[in-house]
Protein backbone atom coordinates (compact mmCIF):
# COMPACT_ATOMS: atom_id res chain seq x y z
CA UNK A 1 0.00 0.00 0.00
CA UNK A 2 2.81 2.40 0.53
CA UNK A 3 4.03 2.07 -3.26
CA UNK A 4 0.30 2.65 -4.19
CA UNK A 5 0.85 5.96 -2.72
CA UNK A 6 4.20 7.02 -4.31
CA UNK A 7 3.36 9.29 -7.39
CA UNK A 8 5.00 7.79 -11.02
CA UNK A 9 6.25 11.39 -11.40
CA UNK A 10 4.71 11.20 -15.42
CA UNK A 11 6.79 7.86 -15.95
CA UNK A 12 10.11 9.92 -16.91
CA UNK A 13 12.45 7.97 -14.59
CA UNK A 14 15.47 5.70 -15.05
CA UNK A 15 13.88 2.55 -13.70
CA UNK A 16 10.34 3.01 -15.06
CA UNK A 17 11.67 3.59 -18.45
CA UNK A 18 14.39 0.77 -17.82
CA UNK A 19 11.64 -1.64 -16.77
CA UNK A 20 9.57 -0.34 -19.96
CA UNK A 21 11.87 -0.91 -22.37
CA UNK A 22 13.40 -4.17 -21.31
CA UNK A 23 9.72 -5.89 -21.33
CA UNK A 24 8.43 -4.05 -24.40
CA UNK A 25 11.03 -2.34 -26.70
CA UNK A 26 13.57 -4.80 -26.23
CA UNK A 27 15.63 -7.75 -28.52
CA UNK A 28 16.68 -10.89 -26.49
CA UNK A 29 20.71 -10.96 -28.15
CA UNK A 30 21.93 -13.44 -26.43
CA UNK A 31 22.61 -15.02 -23.13
CA UNK A 32 26.31 -14.37 -21.36
CA UNK A 33 26.96 -16.49 -18.38
CA UNK A 34 23.70 -17.32 -17.25
CA UNK A 35 22.82 -13.54 -17.65
CA UNK A 36 20.18 -12.44 -20.77
CA UNK A 37 20.65 -9.20 -22.72
CA UNK A 38 18.20 -7.65 -24.11
CA UNK A 39 19.48 -4.73 -26.48
CA UNK A 40 16.66 -1.67 -26.85
CA UNK A 41 15.32 -1.10 -30.38
CA UNK A 42 15.98 2.72 -30.04
CA UNK A 43 19.75 1.79 -28.92
CA UNK A 44 19.70 0.04 -32.54
CA UNK A 45 18.08 3.05 -34.64
CA UNK A 46 20.25 5.31 -33.40
CA UNK A 47 23.73 3.18 -34.53
CA UNK A 48 21.73 2.60 -37.66
CA UNK A 49 21.36 6.22 -38.19
CA UNK A 50 24.90 6.88 -37.13
CA UNK A 51 25.63 4.62 -39.48
CA UNK A 52 23.99 5.96 -42.61
CA UNK A 53 24.86 9.80 -41.24
CA UNK A 54 28.62 8.41 -42.91
CA UNK A 55 27.77 7.76 -46.50
CA UNK A 56 26.50 11.34 -46.61
CA UNK A 57 28.62 12.51 -49.49
CA UNK A 58 29.69 9.10 -50.58
CA UNK A 59 31.12 6.25 -49.68
CA UNK A 60 33.86 6.81 -47.13
CA UNK A 61 35.34 3.48 -45.60
CA UNK A 62 37.43 4.89 -42.91
CA UNK A 63 34.58 7.07 -41.65
CA UNK A 64 32.20 3.92 -41.84
CA UNK A 65 34.75 1.55 -40.16
CA UNK A 66 35.66 3.79 -37.56
CA UNK A 67 32.13 4.61 -36.56
CA UNK A 68 31.28 0.78 -36.59
CA UNK A 69 34.28 0.27 -34.14
CA UNK A 70 33.08 2.79 -31.76
CA UNK A 71 29.52 1.26 -31.46
CA UNK A 72 31.13 -2.07 -30.87
CA UNK A 73 33.35 -0.89 -28.89
CA UNK A 74 31.06 1.19 -26.63
CA UNK A 75 28.82 -1.94 -26.54
CA UNK A 76 31.64 -3.96 -25.57
CA UNK A 77 32.82 -1.72 -22.55
CA UNK A 78 29.27 -0.79 -21.24
CA UNK A 79 28.50 -4.63 -21.52
CA UNK A 80 31.85 -5.10 -19.30
CA UNK A 81 31.11 -2.83 -16.82
CA UNK A 82 27.52 -3.99 -15.99
CA UNK A 83 28.84 -7.55 -15.58
CA UNK A 84 31.16 -6.19 -12.76
CA UNK A 85 27.38 -4.85 -10.99
CA UNK A 86 26.32 -8.57 -11.63
CA UNK A 87 28.92 -10.50 -10.78
CA UNK A 88 29.44 -8.91 -7.80
CA UNK A 89 25.82 -9.26 -7.10
CA UNK A 90 26.13 -12.62 -7.54
CA UNK A 91 28.98 -12.92 -5.31
CA UNK A 92 27.33 -11.35 -2.24
CA UNK A 93 24.18 -13.87 -2.81
CA UNK A 94 22.25 -12.36 -5.67
CA UNK A 95 21.64 -13.35 -9.11
CA UNK A 96 21.33 -11.42 -12.33
CA UNK A 97 17.74 -11.17 -14.25
CA UNK A 98 18.95 -9.46 -17.36
CA UNK A 99 21.24 -6.88 -19.17
CA UNK A 100 19.58 -3.91 -20.90
CA UNK A 101 21.79 -2.04 -23.27
CA UNK A 102 20.01 1.12 -24.24
CA UNK A 103 21.12 4.46 -25.62
CA UNK A 104 21.87 5.79 -21.94
CA UNK A 105 23.99 3.24 -21.48
CA UNK A 106 23.39 -0.30 -19.31
CA UNK A 107 21.55 -0.99 -16.77
CA UNK A 108 21.96 -4.94 -14.86
CA UNK A 109 18.66 -5.85 -13.21
CA UNK A 110 19.72 -8.08 -10.95
CA UNK A 111 18.77 -9.54 -7.10
CA UNK A 112 20.18 -9.38 -3.71
CA UNK A 113 19.74 -11.44 -0.43
CA UNK A 114 17.63 -9.51 2.24
CA UNK A 115 19.03 -9.08 5.14
CA UNK A 116 17.60 -7.84 8.81
CA UNK A 117 21.35 -5.60 9.17
CA UNK A 118 20.67 -2.79 6.85
CA UNK A 119 24.83 -2.07 7.64
CA UNK A 120 25.74 -5.83 5.73
CA UNK A 121 23.01 -4.70 2.96
CA UNK A 122 24.40 -1.05 2.99
CA UNK A 123 27.97 -2.88 2.33
CA UNK A 124 26.73 -4.98 0.37
CA UNK A 125 25.17 -2.54 -2.20
CA UNK A 126 28.84 -0.69 -1.80
CA UNK A 127 30.64 -3.55 -3.15
CA UNK A 128 28.21 -4.33 -6.26
CA UNK A 129 28.11 -0.27 -7.30
CA UNK A 130 31.93 -0.12 -6.83
CA UNK A 131 32.38 -3.26 -8.99
CA UNK A 132 31.13 -1.51 -12.24
CA UNK A 133 33.66 1.09 -12.38
CA UNK A 134 36.48 -1.25 -11.10
CA UNK A 135 35.78 -3.13 -14.45
CA UNK A 136 37.90 -0.12 -16.21
CA UNK A 137 41.40 -0.50 -14.43
CA UNK A 138 41.24 -4.02 -16.52
CA UNK A 139 39.64 -3.28 -19.87
CA UNK A 140 41.74 -0.14 -19.95
CA UNK A 141 45.18 -1.91 -19.85
CA UNK A 142 43.60 -4.50 -21.76
CA UNK A 143 43.18 -1.93 -24.82
CA UNK A 144 46.85 -0.63 -23.78
CA UNK A 145 48.52 -4.31 -24.42
CA UNK A 146 46.90 -4.95 -27.86
CA UNK A 147 47.69 -0.85 -29.02
CA UNK A 148 51.22 -2.21 -28.63
CA UNK A 149 50.91 -5.25 -30.18
CA UNK A 150 49.65 -3.50 -33.21
CA UNK A 151 52.75 -1.18 -32.95
CA UNK A 152 55.18 -3.61 -32.71
CA UNK A 153 53.58 -5.44 -35.43
CA UNK A 154 53.65 -2.41 -37.92
CA UNK A 155 57.30 -1.25 -36.80
CA UNK A 156 59.20 -3.78 -39.27
CA UNK A 157 56.76 -2.79 -42.30
CA UNK A 158 57.19 0.85 -41.80
CA UNK A 159 57.84 2.66 -45.18
CA UNK A 160 60.79 4.38 -43.83
CA UNK A 161 62.04 7.65 -45.92
CA UNK A 162 65.72 7.66 -47.32
CA UNK A 163 68.37 8.87 -45.05
CA UNK A 164 68.93 12.12 -46.85
CA UNK A 165 65.16 12.88 -46.91
CA UNK A 166 64.47 12.25 -43.61
CA UNK A 167 67.41 14.30 -42.42
CA UNK A 168 66.46 17.42 -44.76
CA UNK A 169 63.39 17.45 -43.85
CA UNK A 170 63.90 16.28 -40.20
CA UNK A 171 61.91 13.26 -40.53
CA UNK A 172 61.64 10.68 -37.09
CA UNK A 173 61.78 6.83 -37.38
CA UNK A 174 59.58 4.67 -36.78
CA UNK A 175 55.87 4.31 -37.12
CA UNK A 176 54.67 6.35 -34.45
CA UNK A 177 56.56 9.72 -32.85
CA UNK A 178 57.21 7.95 -29.40
CA UNK A 179 60.79 6.35 -27.61
CA UNK A 180 59.19 4.34 -25.00
CA UNK A 181 55.59 2.01 -24.59
CA UNK A 182 54.44 3.96 -22.32
CA UNK A 183 54.62 7.26 -24.76
CA UNK A 184 52.90 5.85 -27.24
CA UNK A 185 49.77 4.87 -25.04
CA UNK A 186 50.26 7.75 -21.96
CA UNK A 187 48.44 9.82 -24.71
CA UNK A 188 44.90 7.97 -24.70
CA UNK A 189 44.46 8.00 -20.99
CA UNK A 190 43.90 12.15 -21.04
CA UNK A 191 40.72 12.29 -22.70
CA UNK A 192 41.26 16.04 -23.47
CA UNK A 193 44.02 15.74 -24.97
CA UNK A 194 43.08 14.93 -28.67
CA UNK A 195 44.46 11.05 -28.81
CA UNK A 196 47.68 9.81 -28.52
CA UNK A 197 51.04 10.18 -30.67
CA UNK A 198 50.23 10.61 -34.56
CA UNK A 199 52.05 8.44 -37.07
CA UNK A 200 55.34 9.82 -38.04
CA UNK A 201 54.94 11.10 -42.62
CA UNK A 202 57.35 10.86 -45.11
CA UNK A 203 57.97 14.20 -46.98
CA UNK A 204 54.14 14.59 -48.59
CA UNK A 205 52.35 14.24 -45.13
CA UNK A 206 51.55 10.77 -45.84
CA UNK A 207 51.55 8.22 -43.09
CA UNK A 208 54.29 5.83 -42.96
CA UNK A 209 52.20 3.17 -40.93
CA UNK A 210 49.59 1.02 -43.13
CA UNK A 211 45.58 2.28 -43.63
CA UNK A 212 44.90 -0.96 -41.84
CA UNK A 213 47.56 -0.74 -38.92
CA UNK A 214 46.19 2.57 -38.22
CA UNK A 215 42.58 1.58 -38.08
CA UNK A 216 43.42 -1.05 -35.21
CA UNK A 217 45.78 1.93 -33.64
CA UNK A 218 43.32 4.16 -33.62
CA UNK A 219 40.90 1.99 -32.32
CA UNK A 220 42.61 1.19 -29.46
CA UNK A 221 43.24 4.24 -28.45
CA UNK A 222 39.32 5.07 -28.87
CA UNK A 223 38.88 2.19 -26.49
CA UNK A 224 41.57 3.29 -23.92
CA UNK A 225 39.88 6.86 -23.74
CA UNK A 226 36.30 5.40 -23.29
CA UNK A 227 36.97 3.44 -20.81
CA UNK A 228 38.73 6.51 -18.85
CA UNK A 229 35.77 8.87 -19.93
CA UNK A 230 33.09 6.43 -18.69
CA UNK A 231 34.92 5.54 -15.64
CA UNK A 232 35.34 9.73 -14.73
CA UNK A 233 31.92 10.12 -15.00
CA UNK A 234 30.22 7.31 -13.55
CA UNK A 235 32.73 8.15 -10.06
CA UNK A 236 33.04 12.09 -10.19
CA UNK A 237 29.43 13.05 -12.08
CA UNK A 238 27.54 12.50 -8.87
CA UNK A 239 24.26 12.74 -11.53
CA UNK A 240 21.28 9.86 -10.91
CA UNK A 241 21.46 7.23 -12.15
CA UNK A 242 25.47 7.43 -12.56
CA UNK A 243 27.39 5.06 -10.20
CA UNK A 244 28.94 8.06 -8.38
CA UNK A 245 25.54 9.25 -7.33
CA UNK A 246 25.19 6.22 -5.69
CA UNK A 247 28.82 6.06 -5.18
CA UNK A 248 28.17 9.06 -3.04
CA UNK A 249 24.84 8.15 -0.99
CA UNK A 250 25.56 4.80 -0.08
CA UNK A 251 28.87 5.84 1.00
CA UNK A 252 27.93 8.71 3.06
CA UNK A 253 25.55 6.04 5.03
CA UNK A 254 27.77 3.16 5.60
CA UNK A 255 31.36 4.63 5.85
CA UNK A 256 30.16 8.51 7.23
CA UNK A 257 27.45 7.38 9.27
CA UNK A 258 25.53 9.71 7.65
CA UNK A 259 21.27 9.34 8.47
CA UNK A 260 19.80 8.39 5.30
CA UNK A 261 17.49 11.71 4.80
CA UNK A 262 20.24 13.48 4.89
CA UNK A 263 22.31 11.32 2.66
CA UNK A 264 18.89 11.51 0.03
CA UNK A 265 19.09 15.79 0.84
CA UNK A 266 22.65 15.67 -0.71
CA UNK A 267 22.03 13.33 -3.48
CA UNK A 268 19.17 15.44 -4.83
CA UNK A 269 21.19 18.45 -4.45
CA UNK A 270 24.26 17.04 -6.40
CA UNK A 271 22.27 15.38 -8.95
CA UNK A 272 20.28 18.78 -9.38
CA UNK A 273 23.55 20.62 -10.09
CA UNK A 274 24.88 17.94 -12.38
CA UNK A 275 21.49 17.89 -14.25
CA UNK A 276 21.47 21.54 -14.89
CA UNK A 277 25.18 22.00 -16.14
CA UNK A 278 24.01 19.07 -19.15
CA UNK A 279 21.34 20.86 -19.60
CA UNK A 280 23.01 24.35 -19.89
CA UNK A 281 25.52 22.42 -22.28
CA UNK A 282 22.73 21.15 -24.37
CA UNK A 283 21.15 24.42 -24.51
CA UNK A 284 24.52 26.26 -26.22
CA UNK A 285 25.08 23.58 -28.34
CA UNK A 286 20.85 23.52 -30.30
CA UNK A 287 21.68 27.37 -30.22
CA UNK A 288 25.34 26.89 -32.42
CA UNK A 289 23.00 24.34 -34.37
CA UNK A 290 20.26 26.86 -35.24
CA UNK A 291 22.95 29.19 -35.78
CA UNK A 292 24.80 27.27 -38.24
CA UNK A 293 27.70 26.66 -36.29
CA UNK A 294 27.50 23.08 -35.89
CA UNK A 295 26.71 21.13 -32.97
CA UNK A 296 23.30 19.63 -31.80
CA UNK A 297 22.83 16.04 -33.21
CA UNK A 298 21.32 12.99 -31.71
CA UNK A 299 23.83 12.87 -28.95
CA UNK A 300 23.53 15.99 -27.27
CA UNK A 301 19.50 14.66 -27.37
CA UNK A 302 20.37 12.38 -25.34
CA UNK A 303 22.17 13.69 -23.15
CA UNK A 304 19.73 16.41 -22.42
CA UNK A 305 16.98 13.87 -21.99
CA UNK A 306 19.04 12.07 -19.32
CA UNK A 307 19.57 15.21 -17.65
CA UNK A 308 15.09 15.45 -17.64
CA UNK A 309 15.04 11.98 -16.23
CA UNK A 310 17.72 12.77 -13.60
CA UNK A 311 15.80 15.57 -12.67
CA UNK A 312 12.63 13.68 -12.28
CA UNK A 313 14.18 11.16 -10.01
CA UNK A 314 15.63 13.51 -8.49
CA UNK A 315 11.86 15.47 -7.66
CA UNK A 316 10.74 11.39 -6.79
CA UNK A 317 13.21 10.96 -3.86
CA UNK A 318 12.41 14.72 -2.99
CA UNK A 319 8.90 13.49 -2.82
CA UNK A 320 9.14 10.54 -1.23
CA UNK A 321 11.76 12.24 1.96
CA UNK A 322 8.93 14.54 2.49
CA UNK A 323 6.18 11.86 2.63
CA UNK A 324 8.56 9.53 5.32
CA UNK A 325 8.83 7.05 2.60
CA UNK A 326 12.43 7.47 1.52
CA UNK A 327 12.75 3.39 2.60
CA UNK A 328 10.66 2.50 -0.75
CA UNK A 329 13.59 3.63 -2.95
CA UNK A 330 16.33 1.13 -3.74
CA UNK A 331 18.74 3.39 -2.57
CA UNK A 332 17.80 4.03 0.89
CA UNK A 333 16.24 0.95 2.60
CA UNK A 334 17.85 1.89 5.38
CA UNK A 335 15.61 4.49 6.44
CA UNK A 336 13.07 1.94 7.58
CA UNK A 337 15.04 -0.51 9.84
CA UNK A 338 12.96 -3.67 11.47
CA UNK A 339 14.68 -2.08 15.11
CA UNK A 340 16.13 0.88 16.45
CA UNK A 341 17.62 1.65 19.74
CA UNK A 342 16.67 5.27 21.37
CA UNK A 343 17.66 6.13 24.67
CA UNK A 344 18.53 2.56 25.51
CA UNK A 345 15.57 0.92 24.40
CA UNK A 346 14.77 -0.89 21.42
CA UNK A 347 11.55 -0.10 19.43
CA UNK A 348 10.18 -1.99 16.72
CA UNK A 349 8.77 -0.08 13.43
CA UNK A 350 6.06 -1.89 12.42
CA UNK A 351 5.13 0.31 9.80
CA UNK A 352 5.20 1.19 6.01
CA UNK A 353 6.84 5.02 7.08
CA UNK A 354 10.70 5.72 7.66
CA UNK A 355 11.89 5.51 11.27
CA UNK A 356 11.04 8.61 13.71
CA UNK A 357 13.58 10.77 14.42
CA UNK A 358 12.05 14.02 15.95
CA UNK A 359 14.38 16.93 16.44
CA UNK A 360 13.77 18.76 19.96
CA UNK A 361 13.42 22.16 18.20
CA UNK A 362 13.26 23.64 15.06
CA UNK A 363 15.37 25.95 13.20
CA UNK A 364 15.21 26.43 9.19
CA UNK A 365 18.20 28.94 8.94
CA UNK A 366 20.26 26.39 11.27
CA UNK A 367 19.45 23.25 9.28
CA UNK A 368 19.73 24.63 6.27
CA UNK A 369 23.41 25.68 7.07
CA UNK A 370 24.33 22.17 8.59
CA UNK A 371 22.48 20.47 5.15
CA UNK A 372 25.02 22.33 3.64
CA UNK A 373 28.23 21.75 5.52
CA UNK A 374 27.19 18.43 5.85
CA UNK A 375 27.15 18.00 1.64
CA UNK A 376 30.64 19.74 1.61
CA UNK A 377 32.24 17.68 4.75
CA UNK A 378 29.64 15.36 5.39
CA UNK A 379 32.06 12.82 7.45
CA UNK A 380 32.67 15.71 10.17
CA UNK A 381 28.97 15.64 10.95
CA UNK A 382 29.11 11.82 11.84
CA UNK A 383 29.60 11.83 15.29
CA UNK A 384 27.75 15.24 16.32
CA UNK A 385 24.32 13.86 14.62
CA UNK A 386 24.13 10.32 16.26
CA UNK A 387 24.80 12.16 19.64
CA UNK A 388 21.95 14.66 18.79
CA UNK A 389 19.89 11.60 17.64
CA UNK A 390 20.60 9.45 21.03
CA UNK A 391 19.69 12.34 23.03
CA UNK A 392 16.74 13.34 20.82
CA UNK A 393 15.57 9.87 21.21
CA UNK A 394 16.33 10.02 24.92
CA UNK A 395 14.21 13.22 25.37
CA UNK A 396 11.24 11.40 23.31
CA UNK A 397 11.65 8.16 25.12
CA UNK A 398 10.98 10.28 28.45
CA UNK A 399 8.07 12.20 27.38
CA UNK A 400 6.51 9.29 26.95
CA UNK A 401 6.60 7.80 30.34
CA UNK A 402 5.46 10.77 32.36
CA UNK A 403 2.26 10.46 30.49
CA UNK A 404 1.64 7.25 31.66
CA UNK A 405 0.29 5.77 34.76
CA UNK A 406 2.55 3.53 36.83
CA UNK A 407 0.65 0.44 35.77
CA UNK A 408 1.80 1.34 31.86
CA UNK A 409 4.78 1.96 32.82
CA UNK A 410 4.85 -1.28 34.07
CA UNK A 411 3.02 -3.62 30.81
CA UNK A 412 5.58 -1.85 28.87
CA UNK A 413 8.75 -2.64 30.95
CA UNK A 414 7.13 -6.49 31.02
CA UNK A 415 6.29 -6.43 27.27
CA UNK A 416 10.21 -4.96 26.22
CA UNK A 417 11.59 -7.69 28.57
CA UNK A 418 9.53 -10.70 26.92
CA UNK A 419 10.22 -9.36 23.71
CA UNK A 420 14.18 -9.01 24.74
CA UNK A 421 13.95 -12.72 25.79
CA UNK A 422 12.05 -14.10 22.42
CA UNK A 423 14.55 -12.01 20.62
CA UNK A 424 17.64 -13.64 22.79
CA UNK A 425 16.32 -16.96 22.63
CA UNK A 426 15.89 -16.96 18.48
CA UNK A 427 19.48 -15.26 18.11
CA UNK A 428 20.99 -18.27 20.60
CA UNK A 429 18.54 -20.99 18.68
CA UNK A 430 20.26 -19.54 15.06
CA UNK A 431 23.86 -19.82 16.74
CA UNK A 432 23.24 -23.53 17.51
CA UNK A 433 24.56 -26.17 15.32
CA UNK A 434 23.30 -29.12 13.67
CA UNK A 435 24.79 -31.32 15.81
CA UNK A 436 23.23 -29.71 18.80
CA UNK A 437 19.72 -29.34 17.29
CA UNK A 438 20.18 -33.04 16.79
CA UNK A 439 21.09 -33.66 20.74
CA UNK A 440 18.56 -31.27 21.59
CA UNK A 441 15.74 -33.13 19.73
CA UNK A 442 16.95 -36.05 20.88
CA UNK A 443 16.54 -35.16 24.81
CA UNK A 444 13.04 -33.78 23.77
CA UNK A 445 12.21 -37.05 22.51
CA UNK A 446 13.29 -39.29 25.83
CA UNK A 447 11.64 -36.35 28.12
CA UNK A 448 8.44 -37.10 26.69
CA UNK A 449 9.09 -40.92 26.62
Amino acid sequence: QALLRVPRAMNLGFGDQGNQQSQQFAWHACTICRAPIKVSYFLIGYNLYALVQTLNGGWHAWNFFTTLAQQVILVVTVLGHEFGHGTMARRVGGEISHILLWPFGGICFSSRPRDLDNRQMLKNDLKIVAAGPTTHFAMAPLWMAIALVVKAVQDPFCKQPEPKLAHFYGLEDGCFDCSSAWECVSGFLNPLAGGGPPPNGNVYGQPLISEVGYFFWSTCGIAISMNVMLFLFNVFFPMYPADGCKLLAIGLMYCCGVRPRRAALILVMASVVCAAIIIIYCLFQLRGAMGGEGGGGWMVGVMGMMAVMSLTESYRIWDLRKKKLLNTHPYFFAARSWNATRGGVTMVNSSDLDDEVEPTQQCALGDAVATCTAAACPCCWRGASRRTQDAESAVTEQAIELTLTPEEIELRRQHRAAFLSRAEAQLQYNRMSVRELEEERLVSRAGCE
